[in-house]
């Protein structure tokens, strides 16, 4: 008998509550530059959680979670 996770049944439940998506689905219909990788899709919270930190000048520049992920890790592998 094979044992399987539960996230692989729900595989395709887990990948829609992300905020950030690589192509466009129907949650993640926003475009937003990522300033590293140059485009990511993201929800309607998303987009909005960044326009306000962009207007209230918190944020510069917006960097999708997956240029972030990769930037901690370059930043822990060189430490």
């Amino acid at each position: 008998m094979q044992v399987r996770l539960r996230e692989e049944f729900d595989a395709d439940v887990n990948a829609e509550k992300t905020a950030v998506s690589d192509v466009k689905t129907g949650t993640h219909h926003f475009e937003i530059k990522c300033d590293v990788c140059n485009r990511r899709f993201v929800d309607d919270a998303t987009r909005e959680s960044i326009e306000q930190k962009i207007e209230k000048g918190l944020e510069e520049r917006f960097v999708c979670s997956n240029c972030e992920m990769d930037a901690d890790v370059f930043e822990h592998d060189a430490s």
